[in-house]
């Protein structure tokens, strides 16, 4: 996938389902045992996976909260026009498909990696309820103005979008995956049992064991060369001694986020953390001159924590629900003005 070009997530109805899932939840995300799956279903190339697992976020406080806000701004003449949009697209898919891609879905994982200047990737995505193949492919050709291909690749149908944004295949009733042609096609042999995984690279295989079971968000990329390289270039002195980066996003009433930078050594991870602290209040005085109007944010500002635990390097911030109540308010009020372009 180009940098510049929107690729395989052009299907609006899934681009939709996820914008609505990700506004409403302020986060979402699958534990650690679904991304150790995924690694076998992603191919080598990939260096970073991300988690959404919808389960963990519906029904929790920042849910609610984030669905009171987007009714409140549905209401806003200036953004209600951009939602309607959304929500016409996801009544149109559920009516033509027969799922509803906001209470169906239950998991969306994403493998990235950069491959020659380009950024390329994949997601998987699955749902509760059986998907209509036919019904589906149907309306993405209608979506995307776009006649698919379609190839039998090791007796498995793969839908080739003729505009060059992607492969798409049912790996079975309940998992969806899109991609770049060759991540999909590589997908689709390492299901018939040929070929590497992402489970065979060791540094990311190491890093998905410290994703948190419970979390909301979370990510998992392990360090190669080439990030090495682009971590030397930091504010941070050190990071491109990490081995490993992991972060996850757990949602109750409040959120509670945490970065995981891994190190070979316990000094290293000392190191870096002091230098990380250092760093956060040097930038402290720069963010609370930028928040003006923005009441919550001395909270966000004081939320966080940075501490060394073993090998790790971590950066802690704890969001309670009076906070979170607080920025809803300023959406409300003040998000009609983003929120639109956003969208």
């Amino acid at each position: 996938m180009k940098r510049n070009q929107a690729a395989w997530v052009s299907v609006r109805a899934v681009a939709a389902a996820a914008a609505v899932a990700s506004m409403a939840a302020g986060a979402a995300g699958c534990g650690g045992g679904g991304g150790s799956a995924a690694l076998k279903m992603l191919p080598s190339d990939t260096k970073v996976v991300v988690g959404v697992d919808l389960n963990k976020a519906r029904g929790t406080g920042v849910w609610e909260t984030g669905t009171d806000v987007l009714r409140s701004l549905a209401k806003d003449d200036t953004v209600g026009g951009s939602l309607d949009k959304v929500k016409e697209t996801l009544k149109d898919f559920e009516k033509k498909t027969g799922m509803d891609p906001v209470n169906d879905l239950t998991y969306v994982i994403f493998g990235f990696a950069e491959v020659k200047g380009d950024l390329q990737g994949a997601a998987i995505i699955t749902s509760k309820t059986d998907l209509d193949e036919d019904a589906i492919f149907d309306f993405m050709e209608e979506e995307t103005g776009s006649d698919l291909d379609k190839d039998e690749v090791k007796g498995m149908k793969v839908y080739s979008d003729t505009k060059g944004n992607g492969s798409y295949c049912l790996f079975d009733k309940r998992t969806f995956v899109m991609g770049d042609h060759d991540w999909v096609d590589s997908m689709v042999e390492l299901k018939n049992g040929k070929g590497k995984s992402a489970g065979d690279n060791k540094e990311l295989a190491a890093a998905m064991k410290k994703v948190e079971g419970g979390a909301a968000v979370w990510f998992a990329a392990g360090v190669d060369d080439d990030l090495q390289d682009e971590l030397r270039d930091t504010p941070v002195k050190g990071l491109d001694d990490a081995t490993d980066f992991t972060g996850a996003v757990t949602l109750t009433k409040g959120i509670k986020a945490a970065l995981r930078i891994g190190f070979a050594k316990k000094e290293d991870a000392e190191d870096v953390a002091g230098k990380l602290e250092d760093f956060a209040k040097g930038t402290k005085k720069m963010a609370k001159a930028m928040s003006e109007g923005m009441p919550f944010m001395k909270d966000l500002l004081e939320a966080y924590k940075i501490e060394a635990k073993g090998t790790d390097a971590v950066v802690t911030v704890d969001v309670g629900e009076e906070t979170v109540d607080d920025i809803a308010k300023w959406l409300k009020k003040d998000g009609k003005s983003f929120l639109p372009a956003m969208l």
